[in-house]
């Protein structure tokens, strides 16, 4: 007999959920309550294990209140996947605590007010760094909306522009042909737009053209993408 919160017959109660479901699903923190798939689409049902929780303003242990239901998009598979996270939602006891209510956080499963799960976030980032992806074309793929995908990764690619440590070991970075022109003619209309998955920003000419600064070093035209002898290239994976 299947237990009635997850349909697994592994999973002898919801405390004991299956270790095999949770497994090929892969996020920490949750357990597969239910999985169904539909025309086009896999739905997978998860919540987070029993514990006590705290208030997160006055640390009094919270009396639960029931949970709702957050619909999170996923990496895509042979299908499009979203996750039901039956989210806790907890009330404070300190009757004089300004915080009533609050809401679970699991950080391993998507951001506080995500709607891409924080594994799905990770994959878009590197399809736009070594695949050559589009925001609109990961948006399809997600089955979600252009404004929604950009404004998961957004933050994270900000958080890799700002991190110095990807210049380590490298003596000349590329820049695309499409970018050239664009720079010259100063049709750019922001100071700062991606480059081979960086964050470049207008600097001073070099070498007959209007070069750009990634990281307050300069970024040179390259006539090919091959590394010549000697000098370290970078590109998408920078």
């Amino acid at each position: 007999m299947s237990h009635h919160s997850s349909g697994c017959a592994d999973a002898r109660s919801a405390a004991c959920p299956c270790s095999r479901c949770d497994l090929l699903l892969g996020l920490d923190g949750v357990h597969v309550e239910h999985a169904d798939r539909r025309s086009g689409l896999l739905v997978v049902t998860v919540s987070s294990p029993p514990s006590p929780t705290g208030c997160p303003s006055c640390g009094v242990v919270a009396a639960g209140r029931g949970r709702r239901r957050r619909v999170l998009h996923d990496v895509p598979a042979a299908t499009r996947v979203r996750i039901v996270w039956r989210q806790r939602v907890w009330r404070c006891g300190d009757a004089d605590c300004p915080r009533k209510t609050f809401v679970e956080q699991v950080p391993g499963l998507v951001a506080p007010r995500g709607s891409i799960t924080t594994r799905a976030v990770a994959w878009a980032i590197g399809q736009l760094r070594r695949e050559h992806a589009t925001i609109a074309g990961l948006a399809r793929q997600l089955g979600t909306s252009w404004k929604t995908v950009w404004r998961a990764v957004e933050p994270e690619l900000e958080k890799l522009a700002a991190d110095e440590t990807r210049f380590d070991g490298v003596t000349t970075l590329g820049v695309d042909e499409w970018a050239a022109p664009l720079i010259r003619s100063g049709r750019c209309a922001s100071r700062r737009f991606p480059v081979d998955g960086c964050i470049a920003e207008r600097s001073r000419p070099v070498r007959g053209i209007r070069a750009m600064s990634v990281g307050g070093r300069g970024c040179t035209r390259s006539s090919s993408r091959r590394s010549r002898p000697g000098r370290a290239a970078a590109s998408r994976s920078c």
